[in-house]
């Protein structure tokens, strides 16, 4: 550990009045004073310098792009951005080619139609629409899109799914968490070993496994002497070697997803294994406002506190449903509604103490989270979002 920058300017002065005597007025508005202060701010800034290189060889503190470099030693990258996806209803007359077009959510989000889209004789047609800005973008089923350029025939457009929200740069945080998990590689485990080669895998963001090694079906349905994955993001074909390389042979694997695998040696075998699917969470709130508010405050809040349920681990709930669903509870939300931790702080781009500054301007009254819309009269704003890739945001509005 380096001494601090006091203790740096001490020993200037120190060694200066060895040189100079020890009658030499050092005070900060002399000009020796000032020439020390300058000497013990160099060395005070090179002492820092050498830190930051030597904690850039361990993934545990690099930060930005010595992080980045650090993780290849285990074989990984760090994500990149995505853009979120969704499908939309066109209705419109017969003929009418709505592929290419751009459609305007209600928060100005523009996104964009698959093509080639043309509306058949039933005058209305599902199609895909990808956004246009790179991200967690939100948006919910039901939305009415707004036709950014109006087009003959083209009548309107509302939205058939909850979108599967894009990823954005992965976070210092996320990146140690997997270069973490990816330590396990080699480990004598082989649950451990597959879940840590699936972590590895490019676009992985989250997984988790359930292994039976009873002869019966367990809680969550998985059959006896069988491990159970549940992968969000990544390939399925990539996901499923990964499995299959580091399983125990003679276990069995347990999913609605099936991929056959083949060997080197021409020997193929099925692996079964679970894709993320989502619930729907709502999150109702009520803040008073302090000295200092600004209207922008509640969009920071809604975005932290998505933010903070998207990157909770997943857990079994069933066989089918792997979600966080009821494990959800305010209070594992309130540092994402006070802007206080790593989440507020990678979503807003300000230091926790910017953050503790505006967190200063309101306070929360109400807190209400579940699978469920807000029972009438708890609370009177709903902030409405999906959990992980599902995500329907309505109008936020604190009072």
């Amino acid at each position: 550990m380096a001494p601090g920058f006091a203790a740096v300017l001490a020993a200037v002065q120190q060694n200066y009045q060895a040189v100079y005597g020890s009658d030499a007025d050092l005070s900060a508005d002399t000009q020796d004073g000032q020439l020390a202060s300058i000497l013990a701010t160099a060395i005070n800034d090179v002492n820092d310098l050498c830190i930051d290189v030597y904690n850039a060889f361990s993934p545990s503190f690099a930060q930005g792009n010595g992080l980045s470099s650090v993780v290849k030693i285990n074989g990984m990258t760090r994500a990149v951005a995505s853009f979120s996806t969704a499908t939309v209803t066109c209705v419109g007359q017969s003929g009418t080619s709505v592929g290419g077009l751009t459609l305007t959510d209600p928060s100005g989000n523009p996104w964009v139609i698959a093509s080639p889209t043309t509306i058949p004789g039933g005058g209305s047609i599902v199609a895909s629409i990808t956004c246009g800005a790179l991200g967690a973008v939100a948006l919910g089923t039901g939305v009415a899109m707004t036709i950014t350029t109006p087009t003959p025939g083209f009548q309107s457009a509302t939205t058939a799914s909850i979108a599967v929200t894009g990823n954005p740069v992965e976070t210092d945080a996320g990146l140690r968490q997997r270069q973490a998990a990816s330590t396990a590689l080699p480990a004598k485990t082989p649950a451990t070993g597959s879940l840590a080669a699936i972590f590895a895998l490019p676009g992985v963001t989250r997984a988790t496994y359930d292994e039976n090694s009873t002869g019966s079906a367990d809680s969550n349905s998985v059959p006896g002497h069988s491990i159970s994955f549940v992968v969000e993001g990544g390939t399925n074909a990539a996901i499923a070697s990964a499995i299959a390389n580091y399983k125990t042979e003679g276990t069995g694997t347990y999913g609605s997803t099936a991929v056959t695998v083949t060997d080197q040696y021409g020997i193929s075998k099925t692996i079964n294994f679970y894709i993320l699917s989502y619930t729907q969470i709502y999150v109702a709130l009520t803040l008073t406002h302090l000295a200092g508010w600004n209207s922008a405050t509640a969009a920071l809040i809604q975005n932290v506190l998505v933010a903070a349920i998207n990157g909770m681990a997943i857990s079994q709930v069933n066989n089918v449903n792997v979600t966080v669903g009821p494990t959800v509870r305010y209070s594992k939300l309130y540092d994402a509604v006070n802007l206080s931790g790593d989440v507020a702080q990678a979503v807003s781009g300000l230091t926790q103490a910017q953050l503790d500054a505006i967190s200063a301007t309101y306070d929360v009254n109400t807190f209400y989270t579940g699978t469920a819309p807000a029972p009438t009269g708890v609370v009177n704003i709903v902030l409405s979002f999906g959990y992980a890739a599902q995500t329907n945001t309505s109008q936020v509005t604190v009072s």
